[in-house]
């Protein structure tokens, strides 16, 4: 059983404009479960993320000039990418706190896009990994946050 730190970014022109880390209230029976409750819960704040960007919008010229792909969630884990993009709740998680399942409506209503992205390349690790120098400076590069 594992209690697991959730950890995401939120950009806008690929400059964080939101990151969240924190302990998962469940303990998942799986690193799957844990990754899949932790888009759940980087969905639920990228909704939010994007309605207070639209609303935004709507008043300020200056946002037309602003890269803002609010449908985009990256993840590395293979196995909660295939959880959410199936339709059906599989027996290994009915378990899995209810809460976390709507992350599988908005992928199907067309709101989030899942992408696969390289364990070398998640940002969020920043977030909830302990993690080499080098590798802290790559994930901080990728995410504008030196001048290197």
């Amino acid at each position: 059983m594992l209690r697991c730190t959730t950890g995401y970014v939120i950009t806008i022109n690929e400059a964080p404009i939101v990151w969240r880390t924190r302990r998962q209230t469940i303990i998942a029976l799986s690193s799957a479960e844990s990754e899949y409750v932790a888009l759940s819960d980087c969905a639920k704040y990228l909704s939010w993320t994007r309605k207070l960007y639209w609303e935004v919008a709507k008043k300020e010229p200056w946002t037309e000039r602003v890269s803002f792909d609010v449908r985009r969630v990256y993840c590395d884990s293979t196995a909660a990418k295939s959880l959410t993009e199936t339709k059906k709740i599989s027996v290994r998680g009915k378990h899995i706190d209810l809460r976390a399942h709507h992350v599988k409506e908005l992928l199907f209503n067309n709101i989030i896009q899942l992408i696969h992205v390289r364990s070398c390349e998640n940002t969020a690790d920043l977030l909830t990994k302990i993690l080499a120098l080098p590798r802290i400076r790559h994930l901080s590069q990728l995410l504008r946050m030196t001048k290197e």
